[in-house]
């Protein structure tokens, strides 16, 4: 396996926010410089996800669900933005930015799912180099502060290698003075998963820090709720799956006042098997 060092691709994702950004016909590429340092936390053990099942025992992901067991969308009262992609009636170009396809093109999964009837699927065919296939949703966030939480499945074959697959970037602004682009990201690697803080620097270099965490894989949906909070020039990241928070990282940074939520796969590298990442019941909210 062509390994990809984890510094060299902070620097690499950080920069994607001197790309072009396009209408939903278009696309972008993710490519960047720069190295820096790690700092590394504890890592936390994430509990297998509570799956509801109905009355004949079937679970969610197999698809055959009772309507009144299954959990139901979440895209009821206020919120910035939700989608629970069971609307075949709205095309994702109508709610979505789409990035560039070439890790993988997004369908849909009538079978496998948390609320019915369907979830957004990226199957990613192997291939060594970086790629990227993401759906980006910009947003203002009044409040200074937000709550984005969607149910993730992530299927990595077994026997299969990956260099890393990052299912959710979420980037902020606006930056402090001499900073190009601030973010926060889940990075899957081979033997650990980290949130990222990343800070991408007018001089050309970058400042990034991590914290490890069990990584949320399985044949089975975990909740993520990632929760971003602006004070005192400070943004705050708090991760939780199912129920437990696993990692905390910060930006220094203004108050926050527009983000960009990425899903899919807004970076690969050097995928030696066929990931599949499910997406469901997406929700972001003010705080």
């Amino acid at each position: 396996m062509a390994s990809a060092n984890p510094t060299t691709v902070r620097a690499r994702l950080g920069a994607a926010l001197a790309m072009a950004l396009v209408a939903c016909s278009g696309s972008y590429f993710v490519a960047q410089p720069g190295d820096a340092g790690t700092q590394l936390v504890d890592a936390a053990t994430v509990p297998s996800a509570v799956v509801p099942v109905n009355d004949a025992g079937v679970s969610p992901d197999a698809g055959a669900v009772d309507a009144d067991a299954a959990p139901l969308s979440p895209c009821v009262g206020p919120s910035l933005f939700c989608d629970d992609f069971d609307d075949a009636a709205a095309p994702l170009p109508g709610r979505w930015v789409s990035g560039d396809t070439s890790a993988g093109l997004f369908d849909y999964d009538d079978s496998t799912f948390v609320s019915p009837k369907r979830t957004l699927r990226l199957q990613i065919p192997p291939a060594k180099g970086e790629r990227s296939s993401s759906l980006r949703k910009d947003l203002e966030v009044p409040s200074g502060s937000f709550r984005a939480s969607f149910a993730l499945r992530v299927d990595l074959p077994d026997g299969g290698t990956i260099a890393e697959i990052n299912p959710f970037v979420v980037r902020l602004s606006p930056t402090s003075a001499g900073v190009t682009g601030q973010h926060f990201s889940m990075a899957i690697y081979q033997s650990a998963t980290q949130l990222e803080a990343y800070h991408g620097l007018s001089d050309g270099g970058n400042v990034w820090t991590t914290s490890r965490f069990v990584a949320p894989l399985g044949e089975t949906f975990h909740m993520v709720v990632l929760t971003v909070r602006s004070s005192n020039g400070r943004a705050t990241c708090t991760l939780d799956i199912d129920g437990k928070v696993v990692a905390t990282e910060m930006l220094n940074a203004p108050t926050i006042q527009k983000i960009s939520l990425e899903i899919g796969a807004p970076y690969v590298a050097d995928i030696a098997s066929q990931p599949v990442l499910r997406f469901d019941n997406l929700k972001i909210e003010a705080l």
